[in-house]
């Protein structure tokens, strides 16, 4: 018995279809970026909506951390930031649009000026332009009254954020720590250049120490001035208008002076006493003469 060979399989065609090949995978290229086979974004230092790894992203976890080491040199020491918190604001969500870009509109702050820049950015643009978007997002907050996502607090030098998805993040001061230091705000991003979902970072910007006081001056006493002794003004003539048109004049008082007078002996005036006294003479005489007789 001769055996016959199997005949060839026959691709299936659907009638009135024409099989085309299948196209070929054509990769992301942004310009003036080498190309890679999965754009993403990427996370402090340098986040930007460029891909550095070859790995996809999830853009629907949320189970995503942050954790910050927070320390200041004093004394040649590093010392551990403590008290206070920090606030945790979404900047840009991840989005697939061509590759993995940040979306800006998903954010709170893409009326800012720069922000709007931000997806079409290189790692290494963002990177130089983190310390100024950072700070004109912080300094925005009240206009713009954004509430946080998150508050962390500061404790033995640690603050952490959970339950994040992958995007871009602004974390700035929210209660100053200890001995009044601030933290600079600054950029992070998620996933990181590894393709982790977990990120340890420390402040890029470092953290301010307290301005010294100025010393205040101690204003100089004003001496206080002794008042002059005031000379009592002299009355003068007041001038009353007379109903009549004319004018009485008031004269200024005049000081008088009571002159007591002697009166001298006067002769040649008093007379009566003197004609009286000599009719009692003769009146004497008369009777003396009648008696001797």
């Amino acid at each position: 018995m001769t055996s016959t060979p199997a005949p060839e399989a026959v691709p299936y065609e659907e009638p009135g279809l024409t099989s085309t090949p299948a196209p070929e995978a054509v990769s992301y290229e942004e310009p003036g970026v080498t190309p890679t086979s999965a754009p993403m974004p990427t996370a402090a230092p340098g986040p930007s909506a460029e891909q550095e790894g070859n790995w996809p992203i999830d853009v629907d976890k949320e189970d995503c951390i942050i954790e910050l080491d927070l320390k200041y040199e004093q004394d040649k020491k590093e010392v551990p930031l403590t008290g206070g918190s920090l606030a945790l604001y979404t900047v840009a969500t991840v989005k697939v649009d061509n590759g993995y870009v940040f979306d800006v509109n998903a954010g709170k702050f893409a009326s800012v000026s720069g922000v709007s820049e931000i997806p079409g950015m290189t790692t290494a643009r963002l990177e130089a332009q983190n310390p100024t978007l950072a700070n004109a997002m912080e300094a925005a907050v009240p206009s713009l009254k954004a509430e946080p996502d998150a508050v962390a607090k500061i404790e033995n030098g640690k603050a952490s954020f959970t339950s994040l998805k992958a995007g871009l993040y602004l974390i700035a001061q929210k209660e100053n720590s200890d001995g009044n230091r601030k933290i600079n705000a600054f950029l992070i991003s998620i996933p990181d250049k590894e393709g982790s979902y977990v990120l340890k970072a420390a402040p890029k910007n470092g953290i301010v120490a307290p301005p010294t006081p100025t010393p205040t001056a101690t204003p100089t006493p004003t001496a206080t001035p002794t008042p002059s002794p005031t000379a009592t003004p002299t009355p003068k003539t007041t001038i009353t208008p007379h109903p009549s048109g004319s004018s009485t004049i008031t004269p200024r008082p005049r000081v008088t002076t009571t002159v007591r007078k002697t009166h001298l002996p006067q002769t040649g005036q008093a007379w009566l006493p003197v004609v009286v006294l000599a009719a009692v003479g003769v009146v004497f005489v008369i009777i003396g003469r009648r008696v001797n007789q």
